[in-house]
């Protein structure tokens, strides 16, 4: 799903060859075993090794089969992902991934200037590239346009911390309800986030300022 169309044709050419080489090598040695088959295929075929192209379609069918049930495993599943964002470029969604297994905080600056830093909560990231980011925040801002540092508007962590329980002035609220929705197209930079690293770097700026 994250292939161009172009890119999805030739690797499906490639494959369909290589099934068809399997399916050929096959088809010649078992065809001395059925001497009279392989020569009424030969006259009754509108193909040429049309037995060859049969085994390539059985082959076809059957590796997926065999070949899904592993490709689920979390181990499996997580390689195969992060193959595929490091070929296609794709490092924002590789840190968004890792930050979503690890539930771990992320900072991402949009275009139009806010930043948000909070936890990721969908799960179409890993096979569709221009998914909507889901984002739950716990702070937000924007950087100043001179300095380019962070400054912090929201505080959403105290909502955060109390919604959903069961008593209290967010208690009708659900973490759903919080979620901010980001395009994908739209996010010009991507970071994990540490509020200890922050702060370590504020103090720094700071001092050179002085």
């Amino acid at each position: 799903m994250r292939q161009s169309g172009y890119h999805l044709f030739l690797n499906s050419a490639f494959w369909g060859i290589v099934l068809f080489f399997f399916g050929w090598l096959l088809a010649t040695e078992l065809r001395p075993y059925w001497p009279d088959f392989d020569g009424w295929l030969k006259s009754n075929s509108p193909f040429r090794n049309f037995d060859a192209i049969f085994l390539s379609m059985v082959f076809a069918f059957a590796l997926p089969i065999l070949i899904n049930p592993f490709s689920r495993q979390k181990w499996a599943r997580r390689w195969i992902v992060e193959k595929s964002m490091k070929r296609h470029g794709q490092f924002i969604d590789l840190l968004l991934q890792d930050a979503l297994d690890a539930s771990t905080l992320v900072e991402l600056s949009i275009k139009n200037g806010k930043t948000y830093i909070g936890y990721v909560t969908e799960k179409d990231i890993d096979s569709v590239s221009d998914a909507d980011v889901g984002l739950v925040p716990i702070l937000s801002g924007y950087r100043d346009n001179e300095t380019r540092r962070l400054v912090i508007t929201t505080n959403y962590a105290e909502v955060v911390l109390k919604c959903g329980k069961k008593e209290g002035e967010f208690a009708h609220l659900s973490l759903e309800q919080l979620r901010v929705l980001v395009p994908r197209n739209e996010i010009i930079l991507a970071r994990h986030f540490d509020q200890a690293v922050a702060d370590y770097f504020d103090r720094f700026e700071d001092q050179a300022r002085l």
